[in-house]
């Protein structure tokens, strides 16, 4: 994505960079991390497009940085990050001042089959994300 093109956040970027805070910690985020992050916060499970869109949307913002199959919040998303944990809220609030942060479009989110279709992030595969689904749920059983 170049300045000309850039992204058009929405609601599930909001959810993805605050599960990739909160499930990050020192050694960044897994994917199976940030889906258990995701659940935890919304109460619902990150779709494939919402994360592999989201990632390619929030890493060529400077959002996001991923090395080794970690993700982890970087720029102006960790400053924003270490200013909000000054005052200890609710995950939901938290949720909501992400989606403040990066000018995350309202609701209604946007048909995943048509938005952003050629913006998937490269380096998460529908596998991968069914890998780290599949790890997370297992964990119930």
């Amino acid at each position: 994505m170049t300045s000309d093109n850039p992204p058009v956040f929405r609601g599930s970027d909001a959810w993805l960079l605050c599960s990739v805070a909160i499930g990050g910690g020192r050694r960044g985020a897994s994917l199976r991390d940030i889906i258990a992050a995701g659940d935890y916060i919304n109460h619902a499970i990150l779709t494939v497009p919402q994360i592999r869109r989201g990632f390619a949307k929030l890493i060529s913002a400077g959002l996001v940085r991923e090395t080794a199959g970690r993700f982890r919040i970087a720029g102006k998303a960790n400053a924003f990050w270490k200013k909000s944990q000054l005052k200890r809220k609710p995950v939901l609030r938290q949720l909501d001042d992400w989606e403040t942060f990066p000018g995350v479009a309202s609701p209604p989110e946007p048909d995943p089959l048509r938005e952003d279709a050629g913006r998937p992030y490269p380096a998460v595969s529908d596998a991968a994300v069914k890998r780290a689904y599949d790890e997370y749920v297992s964990g119930f059983g």
